[in-house]
């Protein structure tokens, strides 16, 4: 799924909201940035779809049985061939959300429903926090950031955007470090 072909609605003011995904055939990083009444994958991806969660702790995979969908995580999903799919669920709302990160490379998707703009994003060690820019120079994480187009790898770099049906690869040099999201967008 390429962030330039990817077409992405937000339906109704309500806290629901339904997402329209444009797959590419084969291999998508993807995130699902909303809260879903039924979490498991089969509730939500046709069956046959293969799936995977990147494990950083274990550095492996887990496969579809293995998953529960969450915010905030990345995964690689193969779809058979090109097709659109609709997700529903609850928006995350306009609260911060601090996703974990092991040492070594990290698989996340925003938690929101829509574009977060890279200065709404930072990183938190302890009762530390700091800008994804001082958070690099730092040596807490290394960027860029990398996305998926359906063909390659694409970065996410100063002044971009995090799409929220995208996954991103993010690189964490530094035990006991999270990535903030929802500071203002």
């Amino acid at each position: 799924m390429g962030s330039d072909d990817n077409k992405l609605y937000a339906i109704g003011e309500s806290p629901t909201a339904s997402l329209f995904y444009t797959f590419s055939a084969g291999w998508n990083m993807i995130a699902v940035p909303l809260v879903l009444e039924n979490s498991n994958p089969e509730a939500v991806f046709p069956s046959g779809w293969q799936l995977y969660l990147w494990d950083a702790v274990q550095g492996s995979y887990l496969n579809r049985a293995q998953i529960t969908l969450a915010l905030g995580d990345g995964y690689w999903l193969k779809a058979p061939s090109a097709q659109p799919l609709m997700i529903s669920g609850q928006g995350n709302g306009p609260v911060k959300t601090e996703i974990p990160l092991s040492p070594g490379w990290n698989l996340i998707g925003t938690p929101y429903h829509q574009p977060v703009p890279w200065a709404s994003v930072s990183v938190r060690k302890g009762a530390e926090s700091k800008s994804l820019e001082a958070a690099m120079s730092s040596d807490w994480i290394k960027g860029p950031f990398y996305g998926w187009t359906g063909i390659s790898y694409h970065t996410v770099a100063v002044g971009g955007s995090f799409q929220p049906t995208s996954g991103y690869w993010i690189k964490d040099l530094l035990a006991g470090c999270s990535l903030v999201f929802g500071k203002s967008f």
